[in-house]
């Protein structure tokens, strides 16, 4: 999904064989979501990946973070960036991503590490 984004990544993309899906403006995180959601699953997709392009998630990992859902353990896979290693965030940054993932896993019930990681594999029942 390429959201109006002024850079050459989607022209790289396309230069290893990827579909790109292209907006002319920037419509919104929300927006072209939906439209990758709606492409993945007109197009078949058992397994849809989310990641940004900015490299931020090396594609190194996509296998890893699809293998719950190829073995059918889970239908939704979040990526953990161990936002504490990352250099460029603040320390004040790395404690409000700790944070905001402790209330989510608090109100959820759930285990996840990394609430807000765009890193996140997706089956296709979970995208209807």
């Amino acid at each position: 999904m390429d959201d109006g984004s002024t850079d050459q990544t989607a022209a790289v993309a396309e230069k290893f064989g990827a579909r790109v899906i292209k907006h002319k403006c920037n419509l919104g995180l929300g927006v072209a979501f939906k439209h990758s959601v709606e492409a993945a699953l007109t197009h078949g997709a058992d397994i849809m990946v989310n990641t940004d392009g900015d490299n931020q998630y090396p594609s190194r990992y996509i296998a890893d973070l699809v293998k719950p859902i190829v073995a059918g353990e889970a239908d939704l896979v979040i990526g953990d960036r161990q936002t504490w290693r990352i250099s460029h965030f603040s320390p004040l940054k790395k404690v409000l991503q700790w944070f905001g993932s402790l209330l989510v896993r608090k109100l959820t019930g759930t285990d996840v590490v990394d609430t807000v990681s765009g890193f996140r594999a997706y089956s296709r029942e979970s995208l209807f």
